[in-house]
């Protein structure tokens, strides 16, 4: 059963959580049960303070370190995730990007906003591009749609600044070295907004943050532009593999 179907479907049948599978109880106006709802938590502390990175053992001498994963960013790139890439999270990505329901696209904006660190505000929300080929096949981009989610509650306008022209190998199952090598050069400038993010405080939203490759080529791309300081937001987080696999930096 394709995506726009099993949605069509939805409003004649009982739903089902998209997370648990669930029944919904009577009342609810969303296809995620509270129980799921509830487990979306926040990434456990403490994290780094520029990835979001959980599990680091930082202590308050070295709050201003990074970790190995993000040792090599731009001085002016953070990011957060509003909750780890496991279920139900990993669940509503995949109903979210493959199934068809974009329906959820305000519950995953409002855990969005709920994952801004408190003294940061922003004046642009932009949303990670796609490219031309899976937009053709998906129908829509999912950070576009979180992006538009995320406003709404921020009332911060949504700038698509960034273009992704060429089509690349999927970034999943890639190593790590793999990834930033597959996506260099991946995003350029979009010519009718080159200068509409200057010296802006911008979020950059995704649904998903694994090494954070393709993520921080479109925050370098950004600060090309002129961007003073860049957030990546995204809805879900992978989490290590091995204890070891994000320690703190030296």
């Amino acid at each position: 059963m394709n995506g726009p179907l099993r949605a069509w479907l939805s409003f004649l049948l009982p739903l089902r959580c998209l997370g648990c599978g669930g029944g919904i109880p009577a009342g609810e106006h969303t296809p995620v049960c509270p129980g799921c709802r509830t487990r979306l938590a926040p990434l456990p502390s403490p994290v780094c303070v520029t990835c979001g990175t959980p599990g680091l053992n930082v202590g308050s001498t070295t709050a201003d370190r990074r970790c190995a994963q993000c040792e090599s960013w731009p001085e002016n790139v953070l990011a957060r995730s509003a909750t780890a890439m496991t279920s139900p999270g990993d669940r509503l990505v995949y109903a979210f990007k493959y199934e068809g329901w974009q329906r959820i696209s305000g519950l995953l904006g409002r855990r969005l906003a709920q994952a801004l660190p408190p003294d940061w505000s922003a004046d642009a929300i932009v949303p990670v591009p796609t490219t031309p080929g899976r937009l053709r096949s998906r129908g829509f981009n999912p950070a576009e749609r979180l992006s538009q989610a995320l406003a709404e509650v921020l009332r911060v306008p949504v700038i698509e600044a960034l273009c992704r022209p060429l089509e690349a190998p999927r970034q999943v199952g890639l190593p790590p070295d793999l990834r930033s090598a597959n996506v260099r050069h991946a995003f350029s400038p979009d010519p009718g907004f080159s200068t509409s993010i200057r010296d802006k405080k911008v979020i950059l939203v995704d649904d998903v943050l694994t090494t954070g490759a393709t993520a921080i080529e479109a925050a370098r791309t950004l600060g090309s532009m002129g961007a003073s300081s860049v957030l990546i937001l995204t809805f879900a987080r992978a989490l290590p593999q091995r204890p070891d696999e994000f320690r703190q930096a030296s």
